[in-house]
């Protein structure tokens, strides 16, 4: 229990709760698969990492040779994961998939024992901002693009990275009822219009 304490009076008590359930969990994981993962590590070139930290799992995979199988590696691991987890207590955890220079390559769910590369990573998240637009957005292509072709100023998107009007963009287009709208991959300034993201939504749909 801890007492909530103000100017100096106790008003009530409040019950303080912790686990480390996510830890030890983990831990007799890798206590009972230390030579399974051993052995992965050795076939596929790889290194594995399972760990737990401020309230989140990093699970991940790095290759140490070029060319080596990362996703039968990944799904080996999976395996012995799931064969472990019988109460799907990872149900939506994956492994991410990195290369010998740390570029991130994209993930392998667990559960599902689905992967998913980097590039379908962004259009995933861009397909899910375009469903709060209009829930029947369907995603149609996306194109390449230089900020010049937008017909904006450098100075109106936010300033985290600097852009020049050769700096490229990517447009992803969406249709719906056959009407066609796109969503950029940067976004704009407060003070422009509109505020949260470019498109012509609003000019199609509105």
């Amino acid at each position: 229990m801890k007492d909530i304490i103000i100017d100096g009076s106790t008003f009530k008590s409040i019950e303080n709760t912790f686990s480390d359930f996510p830890s030890k969990y983990l831990e007799l994981m890798k206590k009972c698969y230390k030579f399974d993962f051993d052995n992965i590590q050795k076939t596929y070139h790889i290194n594995i990492e399972l760990d737990f930290y401020s309230d989140l799992y990093h699970m991940s995979i790095t290759c140490i040779k070029e060319n080596c199988d990362f996703i039968k590696a990944a799904q080996k691991i999976s395996d012995l994961i799931i064969s472990f987890d019988t109460r799907r207590y990872y149900r939506n955890q994956h492994l991410n998939i990195y290369e010998m220079n740390g570029n991130r390559l994209g993930a392998y769910y667990i559960h599902e024992k689905k992967w998913v590369d980097v590039s379908d990573e962004i259009n995933e998240f861009y397909i899910e901002r375009a469903k709060t637009l209009n829930k029947n957005s369907m995603f149609v292509r996306k194109e390449k693009k230089t900020f010049k072709d937008t017909g904006l100023k450098p100075e109106q998107v936010q300033r985290e990275f600097e852009y020049t009007d050769e700096t490229p963009v990517t447009y992803y287009y969406f249709t719906v009822n056959d009407k066609e709208f796109f969503i950029a991959d940067f976004i704009l300034d407060r003070n422009s219009k509109p505020i949260l993201q470019y498109n012509n939504y609003n000019e199609v749909f509105n």
